[in-house]
């Protein structure tokens, strides 16, 4: 039995691997309907897209912007280069180098916490206002926001 395993990266998933070892195939199967099941998601959500674009287009795109409109459409297409980039990563068809997988994973993270920080804004001034602009709610919401935001930083750093 031949075994060669290169791996750079955590995101690297593209790897070397050569090997008999019939151990390896419900690996080999999974990782491939991961690559189907993905490209199928990101399917759906552009057909989605596709059939929401005339409401946000007359909802929010010809209307007066606001706060919420702009973060609205931040979360919205921050998606798009997030299932791309998550989509062709997965693809066992196609290559990436170490450069390219090593800028890949940086994108992820950083598009990642930009959404998440942006729905938790959109998720406090959503909450802060059914509170009646209560500034007690408000301070308590963005102190467990900040909590999250720590430990979810601790947590995740090496």
């Amino acid at each position: 039995m031949r075994t060669f395993l290169t791996r750079s990266h955590p995101f690297n998933i593209n790897m070397t691997l050569v090997s008999n070892d019939p151990s390896l195939w419900p690996l080999i199967n999974s990782t491939r309907f991961s690559s189907y099941f993905i490209v199928a998601s990101f399917a759906a959500v552009v057909y989605d897209w596709t059939l929401t674009f005339g409401q946000e287009f007359e909802l929010i795109w010809r209307r007066r912007w606001s706060l919420m409109s702009i973060m609205y459409l931040a979360v919205r297409y921050a998606v798009m280069p997030y299932g791309i980039t998550i989509m062709l990563a997965s693809l066992p068809s196609v290559s990436l180098t170490d450069t390219v997988s090593s800028t890949a994973y940086f994108a992820l993270n950083w598009i990642t916490l930009s959404i998440d920080t942006v729905l938790c804004a959109i998720t406090i001034t959503r909450l802060y206002a059914m509170y009646q602009r209560s500034r007690k709610m408000l301070v308590f919401l963005i102190v467990i926001a900040a909590s999250f935001a720590i430990v979810g930083g601790v947590t995740s750093g090496n």
